[in-house]
């Protein structure tokens, strides 16, 4: 398979892969997939870039985009993943053991949310006035078969806690149980 990348917030957004991409690449048998949007399909097809961009930002995430992507991508499957809400991050602490701490989606999923979200307050008892729905996680990914011309998996996982680890192992369980022993794959820039 070869992965898109991410779409969040309304755009595809290449700060959400850095943030996930190497706790479920693994389970594509990489440290780290490469992905297709980003600086290389800038330099190498700007002319496309633009235009799935603009497509995603007035239609979202069609079958046109997955068809205007399917002849640069190696893999059989082109994959992008939606975000929506916060991707929970480790943040390390001088005691050794390992926190996280929620990374707001700033379009809310498009829940009539903008801003940075509730509860990024800093300082105090560590308290915050967020809500449990503040802190959920929620992630589509949404597979095109490249052969057949249409997508062919889709798999949605919404998570509730905080714990990055626990959060990249269950979403690594659900896409195999979806897509099976999928590897990455990279992109003919």
């Amino acid at each position: 398979m070869s992965i898109f990348g991410v779409f969040s917030d309304g755009r595809m957004n290449e700060g959400v892969w850095e943030d996930m991409g190497a706790g479920i690449s693994p389970s594509f048998g990489e440290p780290l997939c490469p992905v297709g949007y980003g600086p290389v399909m800038k330099e190498g097809e700007p002319v496309m870039m633009a235009a799935i961009e603009k497509t995603m930002r007035e239609e979202g995430l069609s079958d046109e985009v997955f068809e205007k992507l399917s002849p640069k991508a190696e893999g059989e499957f082109v994959v992008v993943i939606t975000v929506y809400r916060f991707v929970p991050q480790k943040k390390s602490d001088t005691s050794g053991q390992s926190s996280t701490t929620p990374m707001p989606s700033m379009g809310g999923g498009g829940r009539g949310r903008g801003g940075m979200g509730r509860g990024m307050g800093g300082g105090g008892s560590g308290r915050t006035t967020e809500t449990v729905e503040d802190r959920v996680l929620e992630i589509t990914l949404s597979a095109y078969s490249v052969a057949l011309h249409h997508l062919v998996a889709q798999m949605n996982m919404r998570y509730s806690g905080a714990d990055n680890d626990e959060a990249m192992t269950t979403l690594k369980a659900n896409v195999q149980r979806v897509l099976g022993p999928a590897h990455c794959m990279g992109w003919k820039w």
